[in-house]
């Protein structure tokens, strides 16, 4: 299960980060999940990219909420967000669903969907949305409080995180063409949630 965990959160880092093609730190040591049974997590997120003059071409704002049942290895994240290129605005609204066994994507705006089979059967994989990927006592250079709690701050290369609890507060990732950020503007301990949230409308299949 430790290999598990390690894996999970360099797989959560390409995913998060490869827009920015590069190459992240992501901790060695073993990483157990956070200790809770479930966590809802809001998230306000924001990406900005600029040309070689310096010139935003590209921006998106908005919010995730991250809903992870631990026990029944469960995930659901909701995003409303914006996209802004140029003189044109997009709206967005997706779902991801991961149930235990398929990971579903979802575009509200299109009501098109698509999901994938996962080559493997873990109940930590829903955490790795919730997860940071530096978590190496090396890569820990301070502390500061989110949402009135706690967190140590860990920081490698162009990457910055906020940890409370083996949960990602806060993430900042800087390069030379972009900024992205996701902070933490609502946290839910253990709530209770609804079965019903981890099941996909079968409208769109």
């Amino acid at each position: 299960m430790a290999h598990y965990y390690r894996n999970l959160w360099i797989v959560t880092a390409w995913i998060a980060f490869s827009v920015f093609g590069q190459d992240l730190l992501v901790a060695e040591e073993n990483f157990p999940p956070p200790p809770f049974n479930s966590i809802r997590i809001t998230y306000k997120i924001s990406k900005t990219f600029r040309d070689d003059r310096g010139e935003v071409v590209f921006k998106k704002e908005g919010r995730e909420t991250r809903t992870v049942d631990g026990v029944s290895g469960k995930l659901c994240q909701e995003q409303e967000a914006k996209t802004y290129l140029g003189m044109f605005v997009q709206e967005h609204q997706e779902l991801r669903i991961f149930d235990g066994k398929k990971l579903y994507d979802v575009d509200l705006v299109k009501s098109e969907a698509r999901y994938f089979d996962l080559p493997f059967d873990q109940p930590g994989f829903a955490w790795g949305a919730v997860a940071p990927v530096l978590a190496k006592e090396s890569f820990r250079v301070g502390q500061e409080e989110v949402l009135g709690r706690s967190c140590d701050i860990y920081e490698a290369g162009e990457i910055k995180e906020w940890v409370w609890k083996r949960l990602l507060l806060k993430r900042e990732v800087r390069s030379e063409s972009g900024f992205q950020s996701e902070e933490a503007v609502a946290i839910e301990e253990n709530p209770e949630i609804d079965p019903i949230q981890f099941v996909l409308l079968c409208r769109f299949f």
